[in-house]
C-alpha cells in the first residue's frame, strides 16, 4: 500500500513538473492541431475528470477542445496523467526545441566558434 501511494505521489508531482513545463516549451517547429488538443484533452482529463455532457461555448476553438476532452471519458486520472507524460515526451522529441540564441562576448569567439562548425557537428544535428 505504501508502494502505490508513493507511486502515486510521484506521478502527480512529475505530472505537475512536466505540466508547467509545457507551458513554456518553445518547440522548434508549430505542433499540429490534433496534437495540441491531444495534450489538452489528456491534461483536462488527469485535473478535472470527464467533460460534462452539454457545451455552454459555442466558438470552434471551445468545441474542439470539448471534443477532444470528451473523447477522453472513461480514462482515470492517474491514466490521463501517465498518457499525458507520454505525449508531451513526444511531442518534445518530434517538435525538438527552440534554441536561445547566445551571441559571443568578442567577435573572435564568434569566428571561431563558425570555423569549428562543420556539416557533421552543427548544434541541429546533435540529438
Amino acid at each position: 500500500m505504501v508502494d502505490t501511494i508513493n507511486g502515486e505521489n510521484e506521478l502527480v508531482a512529475s505530472f505537475r513538473l512536466k505540466a508547467n513545463f509545457m507551458k513554456s516549451w518553445k518547440p522548434g517547429s508549430a505542433p499540429s492541431n490534433r496534437d495540441k488538443l491531444e495534450l489538452y484533452a489528456l491534461h483536462k482529463q488527469a485535473i478535472s475528470g470527464d467533460a460534462p455532457e452539454t457545451l455552454s461555448t459555442q466558438s470552434a476553438a471551445e468545441r474542439a477542445k470539448y471534443q477532444a476532452w470528451r473523447s477522453k471519458s472513461g480514462v482515470i486520472k492517474s491514466e490521463a496523467m501517465r498518457l499525458y507524460l507520454q505525449e508531451s515526451d513526444r511531442q518534445a522529441r518530434v517538435y525538438g526545441h527552440q534554441q536561445p540564441l547566445t551571441l559571443p562576448e568578442n567577435p573572435q569567439q564568434a569566428q571561431q566558434q563558425e570555423q569549428q562548425q562543420t556539416p557533421l557537428n552543427t548544434p541541429h544535428e546533435s540529438f
